[in-house]
């Protein structure tokens, strides 16, 4: 009877065991398809890159038969005692997707103290979405501040790289897939970049690293992307003199909540910017952006989502 006995818990610890090693490895893969944003360029220079529609996760906004996306942001002015005594609009961009979730166009109108003062619209085709990139076309009703954007098109694309031209500032940008080829002596072989020239290890739906070089081993401009159990954990920038540590953090269902910029100056931590993310059952309604002062937590910063379906 004992040894019945043993047998009988044997089998209920393997078939746990088993259940929750299931469990983790769905879990772990969920977590790859819940965050809507794509964090590695949310809130960051490279979201202008205007090859790469790559913000939102495509298979996402299928999934929730989502048509447009609009983004408002806002900034807020607050007074002494902390109180907000005037909210500004900078910005409304209207993204568009396809039924197969892919970013098809994008409307952007700024403002100046309440007037509207540029508006455009950028269109997207030939969209690869494995590598996240796209030809497009901007399409201007107003004069468009060109230096707000990096304008890379497609320029050349090889078995192990893609090349971008930037006709504007006359730099290239190497997009480098597949990890065997993130060598430097093989990097240099292959694209022999100039100093002003932009390297993507990945691509921007997953970056591990972008950078330039000022010669075969010295690179400037570094942005390293690390990530655990396929989600983005950190962001560690140069911002000269500074160095900036982007620390995320995820809900229990792997959906991101918030992250915190750390600004350090020879290791000692300067300054802390958090960013709230408010979410609405899985998506996001709201960011803001809270820094502290003395013993206040301000405001300055928000930025609200809303959505149409199809």
């Amino acid at each position: 009877m004992k040894s019945k006995g043993w047998i009988f818990i044997l089998l209920i610890v393997a078939f746990s065991c088993s259940s929750e090693n299931d469990t983790i490895k769905l879990f772990k893969k969920d977590k790859v398809n819940n965050n809507l944003l794509n964090l590695a360029i949310f809130q960051s220079e490279l979201e202008n890159m205007l090859a790469f529609p790559v913000l939102f996760n495509d298979s996402i906004v299928k999934k929730n038969k989502i048509a447009t996306i609009k983004r408002k942001q806002l900034y807020k002015h607050n007074e002494n005692d902390g109180e907000v005594s005037e909210v500004e609009t900078d910005k409304i961009i209207t993204y568009f997707f396809d039924e197969n979730g892919h970013n098809s166009k994008i409307k952007v109108e700024r403002f100046y103290d309440i007037k509207s003062i540029e508006k455009n619209i950028i269109h997207f085709s030939e969209y690869d979405p494995n590598k996240g990139y796209a030809k497009y076309q901007i399409n201007n009703s107003t004069p468009m501040d060109e230096s707000t954007y990096a304008n890379y098109q497609l320029a050349n694309k090889q078995q192990n790289y893609i090349k971008f031209h930037n006709d504007l500032k006359g730099n290239n940008l190497y997009l480098i897939p597949t990890s065997k080829f993130w060598k430097p002596l093989v990097i240099d072989t292959m694209c022999n970049p100039q100093k002003q020239d932009v390297i993507v290890l990945g691509t921007l739906r997953k970056p591990h690293k972008i950078y330039s070089v000022k010669d075969l081993v010295n690179e400037t401009n570094v942005r390293k992307f690390t990530y655990k159990h396929n989600l983005l954990k950190k962001i560690v920038w140069d911002d000269q003199p500074f160095t900036v540590n982007r620390e995320f953090e995820y809900n229990d269902k792997g959906i991101c909540i918030g992250f915190t910029d750390k600004v350090y100056s020879i290791k000692a931590l300067v300054n802390k910017t958090h960013y709230s993310i408010t979410l609405k059952g899985s998506l996001p309604i709201k960011v803001t952006k809270e820094i502290r002062v003395g013993n206040k937590l301000l405001t300055i910063y928000e930025e609200m989502f809303t959505y149409t379906y199809n």
